[in-house]
């Protein structure tokens, strides 16, 4: 029996700050002054060599 061999190719971005800690360590999520946004981006690629 052969063993078919599968790989994902996973691509992660990020956009927005991200700080969520002062300088102290307490979270600022949600404080006057924090980035009100952040995302996070996946491509699942099958074959990243195709991709142009």
């Amino acid at each position: 029996m052969s063993a078919e061999i599968k790989f994902r190719h996973y691509f992660v971005d990020e956009a927005g700050d991200l700080t969520f800690f002062d300088k102290k360590g307490r979270i600022i999520v949600g404080q006057p002054g924090a980035s009100k946004f952040f995302m996070v981006g996946v491509a699942q690629i099958s074959d990243p060599e195709q991709v142009n």
